[in-house]
């Protein structure tokens, strides 16, 4: 009997944490916000050498695995999202484009230099990474949203890819 309750026990908690919740997705849109203002700034540097070349490629390894991370939670949410919750995200990840957008910019202005160093390789992988999965991201967000909120998530997403895309093909 203690261990059939046992089993019951650990079989509801394995039950949630694979179930995902919004909660926990919010925080995930959270975290790749922060790790988006990390990597822009790691980017703002003028002053760019191996070193920082090297700073660059960890942060952008720190984001892509954060929005790897958001991507499963996401897709793991069987429980409707509402539409006070989808706006929320869609209104963080709107500051977050911003911050994508000036650093695919500034991207594409250091590939020269990124060239120089040698370092172009790591760059095009993290730029071909960081596309994958936040197109990813974005379909997963997507196919979430309540009716309403379907049209603002999916200009979103597509904004993030175009962000992306400018980057991609530079490096390509």
């Amino acid at each position: 009997m203690k261990f059939a309750v046992s089993s019951a026990v650990l079989l509801a908690v394995a039950v949630a944490l694979v179930r995902g919740d919004i909660a926990t997705v919010k925080s995930d849109v959270s975290a790749i916000d922060a790790a988006v203002t990390d990597l822009n700034n790691q980017l703002k540097s003028d002053d760019i050498n191996y070193f920082s070349a090297l700073g660059i490629h960890s942060s952008a390894m720190n984001l892509d695995g954060k929005i790897q991370t958001a991507t499963t939670d996401t897709n793991a949410v069987t429980d409707a999202i509402s539409d006070a919750d989808a706006q929320s995200i869609i209104d963080t990840l709107t500051g977050t484009e911003k911050n994508v957008k000036s650093a695919t910019d500034r991207l594409v202005v250091l590939k020269p230099k990124f060239d120089s160093l040698g370092v172009t390789g790591l760059a095009k992988g993290d730029v071909d990474s960081l596309a994958t999965d936040t197109h990813a991201f974005g379909q997963a967000l997507v196919s979430k949203a309540p009716a309403d909120k379907k049209d603002a998530a999916t200009a979103l997403a597509a904004q993030f890819d175009a962000d992306l895309a400018n980057a991609k093909k530079t490096y390509d």
